[in-house]
């Protein structure tokens, strides 16, 4: 039951954390198989709820966490209830690193079962778009699981990228790739085992080094993280329409395939740069560019040509698009602004908790979404008790109807108004 909730409340505070959520490739995922989701890590446990928002609610996901977060009794059984398991590191404490038998026992009953394990192989988070070394864990859980009975495991690499991480409203691709058979990514088998249900360190270190090349085949890879801003900028995220969709990954591999153009030519990073500042003095540039760019004038790269395949975005008019702004704006006029009211006292008090108590970036966005779903949830029955009290609602029954009646018209008038101030930023471009 509480993973359903998580599943919903997810799907929920996605489109509204993010204005579109990029989903391809999902339906490649096994169903009634065994299989093991190989992620990047760089939100935090966002990545986890994202990831297993994307697949249907009936395929529940047992994910892999860091074990600190399970401290707390009351918060570690709830963890376990929504299908969270703690991996302790050595930063934990040596006692601590007992935990991960139990961890590894669920784990390998869940896959026995057909189930799905959601894993990240990198062992840490980093707020990046750069794939960073596998650990071994991954390795081992395959082995013993194939030991245990999952012969027939699967292995599906899934890539997480976000337009720009940490700011609100941003755009966020998961990508699904082609399962593989887990036996596959081992070596030949050597002679000598080590302990690893009869997989040697060298089976394991070839099983780390396939999944490595098959996630990174996938995923951005930026080596000069100084050009993230060009990143954006280079591939940016677009879609026909907001919310959660399903695409062809099109963002994605633009992305991807510009991160390596990057990689292998850092100095095309420098006709961007120029390039920017010729859209900032047009007034073409949104304002949030402005800190990137002042790092990016600190990069000393030689001057290259700009490849004929990033032209630049046509201009956009409001005029064309008046009638498609006023019609609504009148209609929902009322109800979207109290929506929109109530969402940015939500989205106040988040950003300014974050602001004073969040030190780590990787947990930024991972945080935003989990405070403004309380907030923007408690403040909407707030309201709709003060509704129902005023209309003379003051029963159960009554108090439960309105109840339901407004959080759907707060939560939709709430997206509604963000959309369209997004809109309108973008229709009062100069061109």
């Amino acid at each position: 039951m509480l993973y359903g909730l998580l599943w919903f409340l997810t799907r929920w505070m996605g489109v509204i954390q993010h204005r579109r959520v990029h989903v391809q490739g999902a339906d490649l995922v096994p169903r009634n198989k065994p299989v093991l989701l190989a992620v990047n890590h760089t939100n935090a446990f966002w990545d986890a709820m994202l990831t297993a928002a994307a697949l249907p609610r009936a395929q529940r996901v047992r994910f892999l966490t860091r074990g600190d977060v399970f401290r707390h009794a009351v918060a570690g059984k709830v963890l376990r209830n929504i299908g969270l398991l703690p991996v302790y590191r050595f930063r934990d404490g040596y006692a601590q690193l007992k935990g991960n038998t139990a961890t590894f026992a669920a784990s390998i009953d869940c896959l026995r079962q057909n189930g799905t394990v959601l894993i990240f192989p990198e062992g840490q988070c980093q707020p990046i778009p750069q794939l960073q070394p596998l650990m071994r864990g991954a390795a081992r859980l395959a082995a013993q699981a194939i030991a245990a009975g999952a012969e027939d495991l699967k292995v599906v690499p899934v890539s997480l990228t976000f337009s720009e991480h940490g700011r609100f409203r941003a755009d966020v691709g998961i990508r699904f790739g082609a399962s593989v058979p887990a036996v596959e990514l081992f070596g030949p088998s050597t002679a000598i085992p080590e302990a690893e249900a009869g997989y040697s360190a060298h089976d394991l270190r070839a099983f780390t080094e396939r999944l490595h090349a098959l996630m990174l085949e996938q995923t951005v890879h930026l080596e000069a993280l100084g050009l993230r801003p060009a990143l954006a900028e280079a591939a940016p995220a677009k879609g026909s329409a907001d919310g959660w969709q399903a695409c062809d990954g099109t963002w994605m591999e633009a992305r991807r395939q510009t991160a390596e153009r990057f990689n292998k030519a850092p100095e095309t990073a420098q006709h961007w740069m120029e390039r920017r500042e010729t859209r900032r003095e047009s007034g073409l540039l949104p304002p949030w560019v402005g800190p990137f760019g002042e790092r990016l004038r600190t990069t000393e790269l030689p001057s290259t040509r700009l490849p004929a395949a990033w032209p630049l975005e046509p201009p956009r008019h409001a005029g064309r698009c008046l009638l498609a702004v006023l019609l609504p704006v009148v209609l929902l006029l009322p109800i979207a602004s109290l929506a929109r009211g109530l969402h940015a006292i939500a989205l106040g008090m988040t950003e300014r908790i974050i602001r004073h108590k969040v030190r780590d970036p990787q947990f930024v966005d991972s945080l935003r979404a989990v405070l403004g779903m309380a907030f923007f949830g408690f403040g909407a029955l707030l309201v709709a008790a003060v509704c129902s009290v005023v209309l003379g609602l003051r029963d159960g029954v009554g108090w439960a109807l309105a109840a339901w009646l407004l959080l759907p018209l707060l939560y939709f008038g709430s997206l509604w108004t963000l959309r369209l101030e997004e809109r309108w930023r973008e229709w009062r471009r100069p061109g």
